[in-house]
Formats: C-alpha cells, structure tokens, sequence
C-alpha cells in the first residue's frame, strides 16, 4: 500500500478462495483499542471471539479482526467462483467465515508471545 507504515499485508488465492491478512502495528495498546472499539461500533460485528488476541471480532462478510498488544489485524476470506443458487451462496459464506477464523487463530499463535 503506497504511503503506508508499519503494515504487513499477505494474500493467497487458490482456484477457488482467497485469502487477504493485514497486520497494523500502532503506536500503542490505546491505540489499538480505539481501531477495535471503532469497528466493534460500526462494524457490523457478527460474534465476539473470545480468546482470539487481545480482543477479536467477526464481521461484515467472512471477516475477522484482533488486537495484540499495539498490533491489529484483519483477515479476510472469499469464495472466487459465483454461486446462483441460494443454497451454495449460503455454504460459501460459512466456509469464508470459518477459514477466516481459522486463518486468525493461526497468526494470533504465531504472535501471542510477541
């Protein structure tokens, strides 16, 4: 991302997924609590996840977001093939949802003891 600091961001596609992390390192904890604290009040928040960082959320469609330390991160998964039928758009965004979380439970281990 031109012009930004301190931010790591990974995508990786297959013939039918992809999968996009960003990780944000702020200037402090306060700060990452308002990130947080603003996107749990104008989010569209889904389910609070507990034990996910510091504080973690699912939203909008097959995202979730946590905050470690001065760290937030955001991790989005969408199904690239188009689903006419109301029943496979319903299975897709379960499993968006649930590689998401699954994908952020990954990089929260990966940080915890950052």
């Amino acid at each position: 991302m031109k012009g930004s600091k301190n931010v790591l961001l990974q995508q990786w596609s297959s013939e039918s997924q992809s999968v996009r992390i960003a990780i944000v390192m702020r200037n402090s904890q306060d700060d990452t609590r308002k990130v947080m604290g603003d996107l749990v009040r104008d989010g569209n928040v889904k389910e609070i996840l507990v034990g996910l960082g510091d504080e973690g959320v699912a939203w909008g469609r097959g995202s979730v977001s946590f905050r470690r330390h001065n760290l937030t991160v955001d991790v989005s998964a969408l199904t690239t093939t188009p689903a006419l039928d109301v029943t496979k758009a319903t299975a897709n965004l379960a499993e968006e949802r649930k590689l998401s979380k699954e994908f952020a439970r990954l990089v929260a281990d990966a940080i915890k003891d950052k």
